[in-house]
């Protein structure tokens, strides 16, 4: 595929046919997945404003079937303002407090954890809460890690020495996770919820999303465990990402419609400790409904920096917050494009042309 595009598109068997028979219409899909990305998410919003604009997702398009809205970490915040009474206006107040965050040098985990508790207090109020969990035109699942032993200790250098064996024994086998994590799916109708899970679902409802929020982006060592989060089993939960870092699921059946999985970048990793692991990618089965949508190299290339912003962007400029900020914002700015482009690609129809599979 020409690298002079801003967008490139990759699919599984089924969903390329499915897409080249019906084209990329709301009633084809049945989700809409949102990996865990730290700041690359906001190279995506553009994408997703696209997406909630164009009706893509069906949110006004009269379809009977609902959309399964799916992340983690901050992929579970973006699903979640895309849930909301008024999703544009939410997304870009997440997105507007998530950039102007400011840590000083320093800073502790539970200093960034009140920071984030505020964060996301302000952006989901009780009222977008009660419109995300009663929602009728979508579902909400939200991946979220229960931490066992070590791993989800307050203590950093315990909850260090965990990390550093889970990597290590990840080497060996990624069976080995479940000895570290646990996986657990907050889904606002967990009845729903047909497909085989390696874990618990559990319900996602107004009285536990403020916790479900923030557990699913407690980065370990950067933030405080969130603990004992109601409808769960007992312990610290942490980032979702841990075990499901960008696709570690199958979401749609056969034949059943195609899974959107619009990405940062064109590898796509199971879990956490698998960006250390080169070889491992998601099972076929897993990718054969799913469309990815992520931008190409040379767009990455044009960013500031040449680069997608990365959670270390907060140590690199800790002592020029303004600049890290003005050039969040800059990526932000160039990502419309990939929303433009998006939307193009769809009324011209040419996105079956353009499909690479995986």
């Amino acid at each position: 595929m020409s690298n002079s595009r801003l967008l490139e598109y990759r699919a599984g068997p089924t969903a390329r046919r499915l897409i080249q028979d019906r084209g990329l219409t709301p009633s084809l899909i049945r989700t809409f997945v949102a990996p865990a990305s730290g700041p690359k998410w906001l190279v995506l919003a553009g994408l997703d404003r696209a997406m909630m604009d164009s009706d893509l997702l069906g949110r006004q398009s009269g379809n009977e079937r609902r959309v399964l809205l799916v992340g983690a970490s901050a992929g579970g915040w973006r699903v979640m303002a895309m849930a909301s009474s008024d999703p544009v206006r939410v997304h870009r107040l997440l997105q507007e407090r998530y950039v102007n965050q400011v840590f000083r040098r320093g800073v502790k985990p539970s200093e960034v954890t009140a920071a984030y508790r505020r964060m996301l207090n302000e952006v989901f109020i009780e009222a977008e809460r009660t419109a995300i969990v009663e929602s009728t035109r979508f579902d909400v699942a939200v991946h979220v890690t229960l931490a066992r032993g070590a791993a989800g200790s307050r203590q950093r250098w315990l909850q260090a020495l965990a990390m550093v064996a889970a990597a290590g024994c990840n080497v060996l086998t990624a069976k080995s996770m479940m000895l570290f994590f646990k996986r657990i799916l907050f889904h606002s109708r967990p009845q729903d919820w047909e497909l085989p899970f390696e874990g618990t679902v559990v319900k996602l409802d107004q009285g536990n999303l403020s916790e479900v929020a923030l557990a699913t982006g407690s980065v370990p060592l950067y933030f405080d465990p969130v603990a004992d989060i109601a409808e769960a089993p007992p312990g610290h939960c942490i980032d979702g990402g841990m075990r499901d870092y960008h696709l570690n699921q199958k979401y749609v059946d056969s034949d059943d419609g195609i899974v959107v999985f619009p990405h940062f970048q064109r590898r796509i990793v199971p879990h956490w400790f698998d960006r250390y692991t080169s070889h491992r990618v998601p099972a076929a089965d897993m990718t054969d409904n799913v469309l990815q949508i992520h931008p190409s190299e040379a767009f990455v290339q044009s960013l500031p920096g040449g680069r997608i912003p990365t959670r270390d962007d907060f140590k690199i400029f800790v002592d020029d917050s303004q600049e890290r900020i003005r050039r969040w914002n800059q990526v932000i700015d160039a990502g419309q494009r990939l929303g433009d482009q998006l939307i193009e690609d769809i009324e011209r129809g040419c996105i079956p042309d353009l499909i690479e599979l995986f």
